[in-house]
């Protein structure tokens, strides 16, 4: 089984989303319709001390960027940002640790004209997530 640094659904709205495993250092996006962001974990294991990861995720014309996170357990010290459009020079719409984002859904702002959301991941020397 997978361990998952973001178990997050990525809801793509505008038709039927199809889920998939999308690795936070995946750089292939372009047949994105919706599924989850892993970790870098091995298989089975959590992710690695000293990461620092993104993705940006766009959606389709018409569309909207939603994150949903239903598991979510981050080590202390490690952090999670998410920024409201193609890079992390984007407006931030939270930063979370621990487990601030479980169950929570995030979605790209109306006056993102993109729809695209930016995640940056990153681990310090210490205490890795186990989840």
């Amino acid at each position: 089984m997978k361990m998952y640094l973001i178990i997050f659904a990525v809801i793509l709205f505008a038709g039927t989303a199809i889920a998939q495993e999308i690795p936070i250092n995946t750089s292939d996006l372009e047949t994105l319709c919706g599924g989850a962001v892993l970790d870098t974990g091995a298989n089975p294991g959590p992710y690695g001390n000293n990461e620092s990861e993104s993705i940006t995720l766009c959606p389709e014309d018409g569309t909207v960027t939603n994150l949903y996170s239903p598991v979510f357990d981050l080590g202390v010290g490690d952090e999670i940002v998410i920024y409201d459009g193609n890079s992390n020079t984007a407006p931030i719409l939270g930063t979370y640790t621990g487990n601030d984002l479980q169950n929570l859904s995030i979605v790209a702002s109306d006056t993102n004209a993109s729809g695209c959301l930016t995640i940056e991941f990153t681990s310090d020397a210490s205490e890795v997530g186990n989840f």
